[in-house]
């Protein structure tokens, strides 16, 4: 979405509401977070190359990347072990001589593949990558006390260390329930060492597990189901992929009662804080990197005369590395500054409600009983951006997922710039 920049380390606050489109009586307020694309202040070196628009070309921290690579025989296919090797061969390219890698695998049982090594030597790293092959069992809690040992091994305080887990999510030998999964890595965690989960394949992927990995190692979670997702996330999102600037970030919305009658968080269940938590800061929460946005949307409804304030939003967080005192901001938003038209709101606004109603539909929510699939791309349709790929992509995902559905959805939008 295109937020404006915030112009300091702090995180900029983007408020607008408008009318829902379906439901007559009810409004939407969106919410939306950016930080600085860009971290100035923190000594470096350049990017290797741009990779791409929006790529981070201010220095950053060098980096200290641990990848743990599943190589179980879930893993046999071009479409899991195959993108892995291609995704960080790619990833290497975007690095320099001051960051370092290390390889670690595991099956049936683990190993050590490639100790800490400049990403200048391509050639290494490269090699030892294709030497990598799949099969046998998923003992991931004892790759991941590897993949930690290693990275705490060559911790350098100040850069930023992180271990990049690669898998479908399966963990199906030793110590393989989530709970005990998950405690195994909370100590590495708050001592600085972060993680990167990044799931690949389908039939028996487990998304869960691995959000849940990333959430514990103070970290963050992505998807790739091909080469041009993987040079987004490792090229133009490097910044952000591996560079957090913010840690147990927590987003808290007061409604006035002035204002407002009711609300509803659309989405976002499985990230819901107790209010009483808001300033407990022993209670996790959420990182966020480099140039990330982070977009929630409330359905409410408003008085028949609402004065005054319509919400106050306030956001607290730490900064990142070991123990920091947290810092909190609000910004509050009037009820009078509400669009009186759908259509008046800006196209990013239009944009996020059509991917919130197209993520309702795809989980069959009983708030999207009334609406279909060709709704939702109209909606997208008349936001998108005619050069954007991805939103070109988002409706033809709206459309394939209509025609599974039984539901023929016209789409006639292309990008000009593929």
């Amino acid at each position: 979405y295109d937020y404006p920049e915030p112009d300091t380390d702090s995180f900029g606050v983007y408020l607008e509401a408008a009318p829902h489109p379906w439901q007559s009586s009810h409004h939407l307020l969106r919410v939306g977070i950016d930080t600085l694309s860009s971290t100035p202040q923190i000594r470096g070196r350049r990017a290797t190359e741009p990779g791409g628009p929006g790529v981070n070309l201010e220095y950053r921290k060098p980096l200290h990347l641990t990848f743990l690579v599943d190589t179980s025989g879930s893993m046999q296919s071009d479409d899991k072990s195959g993108l892995v090797v291609r995704s960080l061969e790619y990833l290497v390219t975007q690095l320099n001589e001051e960051d370092t890698i290390a390889i670690a695998t595991y099956a049936g049982a683990t190993r050590q593949v490639l100790l800490p090594t400049s990403a200048s030597e391509q050639t290494t790293i490269v090699a030892a990558l294709k030497s990598l092959q799949s099969g046998g069992g998923t003992a991931m809690n004892s790759g991941m006390e590897l993949a930690y040992r290693m990275a705490s091994d060559e911790y350098v305080s100040g850069h930023e260390n992180r271990v990049i887990v690669l898998s479908d999510g399966d963990a199906n030998i030793g110590r393989s329930s989530h709970e005990e999964i998950l405690s195994s890595i909370s100590t590495y965690a708050g001592q600085g060492i972060t993680m990167t989960t990044v799931g690949f394949g389908m039939g028996n992927y487990q998304d869960t597990m691995m959000e849940q990995l990333a959430n514990k190692g103070d970290g963050n979670y992505y998807y790739i189901d091909s080469y041009s997702e993987a040079k987004k996330v490792f090229g133009t999102d490097l910044a952000g992929t591996v560079q957090t600037v913010a840690r147990d970030v927590k987003i808290q919305v007061e409604f006035h009662e002035e204002a407002v009658i009711s609300y509803r968080l659309v989405g976002y269940e499985n990230r819901d804080i107790a209010d009483k938590d808001f300033r407990n800061d022993k209670v996790d929460a959420g990182e966020i990197g480099t140039g990330h946005q982070v977009t929630a949307l409330y359905n409410v409804i408003l008085r028949d005369d609402p004065t005054g304030d319509m919400a106050t939003v306030r956001i607290r967080h730490k900064k990142p590395g070991p123990e920091q005192p947290a810092v909190e901001q609000s910004v509050a938003f009037p009820a009078a500054a509400v669009h009186l038209e759908f259509q008046e709101a800006s196209p990013s606004f239009r944009l996020a409600f059509g991917v919130a109603s197209f993520s309702e539909l795809l989980r069959g929510s009983r708030y999207s009983d009334e609406v279909s699939y060709g709704d939702v791309a109209t909606i997208v349709q008349n936001a998108a951006s005619p050069d954007s790929a991805q939103q070109a992509e988002l409706l033809a995902l709206i459309q394939k997922a209509g025609a599974l559905s039984g539901e023929a959805v016209a789409v006639s939008f292309r990008p000009e710039n593929n």
